[in-house]
């Protein structure tokens, strides 16, 4: 069952590159052993996987949302001190 599952992942991986970038997909990544295409995003020089590329902006937007939401809550606090001491 697992080989037919990757076998199935890997197709619609190559699909879904193929729609991205046009070119379908040879080599896989060390990291993700997924079939990939490599690119350089903006503002580095290093070399990235598609797939390694779009779970670390997931894991960063996360965070960021975990410490916005950790700030929001801070504020919330602060406020509600304030309110206590003022009656």
């Amino acid at each position: 069952m697992g080989s037919i599952n990757r076998q199935i992942q890997a197709n619609n991986d190559k699909l879904v590159l193929k729609k991205i970038s046009g070119k379908t997909p040879k080599h896989r990544c060390p990291v993700c052993h997924r079939f990939t295409i490599w690119f350089t995003p903006k503002g580095t020089n290093n070399k990235e996987c598609y797939w390694c590329y779009q779970e670390s902006r997931k894991r960063l937007e996360a965070k960021a949302n975990g410490i916005t939401k950790m700030i929001d809550k801070m504020k919330q606090e602060k406020k509600e001190l304030e309110v206590k001491e003022n009656d």
